[in-house]
């Protein structure tokens, strides 16, 4: 199995569906952990997963940090409880697949609705692997990584990000400029909902002072990667409008 863990992070109100992922990876051969929060601390999930508390006031970016400094291994697979697939154990193949058929991916994510990142704005192009679609960013609702790539976040600082925004773009940046891919599986389907429940300016400027830990060949890569999206956005109004 190409895939060692699986992350999935949870906080309150989201538990249930953290449990519920969790059960349905339980067949197939991964270590499955749960990262949460919760205000109660007495509460206990029921789970045969290995779960890792965290404080409730860590947010997202605490969370992102407990998995990459959990994980021992060659790739990582991390879901947002937040999220639905009908069917997780394919998903978690899908990345496995993926990762064995072209050593060159390093960041695999599946079709995700209501994110900021679709293949409308990021695809760059069809690969030769089972319909695979390599993008310039990944949303990190759900994602697998290469173990290159979570070494790279360990390096970085996510004190003071407590929403979690710019690790897709680091990782993206770092695995473009060391030649390597991301892809997307369209036959995996994610579905999430479509507002969030933090601010989003808060988000975006802790966002931009995390990016500033990119190196200067991850910057100049993460300014092409953002301005392929924006052409891709552009084009796509000009064909609405035409």
């Amino acid at each position: 199995m190409a895939v060692d863990q699986v992350f999935i992070v949870s906080w309150q109100g989201q538990h249930a569906n953290a449990c519920v992922i969790a059960q349905a990876l339980e067949c197939i051969d991964v270590d499955v952990f749960i990262v949460f929060s919760d205000p109660d601390p007495c509460l206990q999930l029921n789970t045969k997963a290995t779960l890792l508390r965290r404080d409730d006031d860590g947010y997202a970016g605490d969370k992102f940090q407990a998995c990459f400094d959990a994980f021992e291994g060659e790739h990582l697979f991390v879901i947002c409880a937040d999220s639905a697939c009908d069917d997780w154990r394919a998903a978690v193949r899908s990345a496995v697949a993926s990762f064995r058929a072209n050593r060159d991916i390093w960041i695999w994510a599946p079709d995700i609705d209501y994110s900021g990142f679709d293949l409308n704005r990021t695809r760059v192009m069809t690969m030769p692997e089972g319909g695979l679609v390599a993008v310039a960013h990944t949303d990190t609702i759900v994602f697998a990584w290469a173990c290159p790539v979570v070494d790279r976040l360990r390096r970085a600082s996510l004190a003071g990000n407590k929403y979690g925004w710019g690790i897709g773009w680091m990782a993206v940046s770092f695995a473009y400029s060391h030649r390597k891919w991301a892809v997307v599986d369209p036959s995996i389907k994610v579905k999430h909902p479509k507002s969030r429940a933090y601010p989003t300016r808060d988000a975006a400027t802790q966002r931009d002072i995390f990016l500033m830990q990119l190196d200067h060949h991850e910057r100049w890569m993460c300014r092409l990667l953002d301005s392929h999206m924006t052409l891709k956005s552009l084009a796509g109004r000009d064909l609405q409008c035409g």
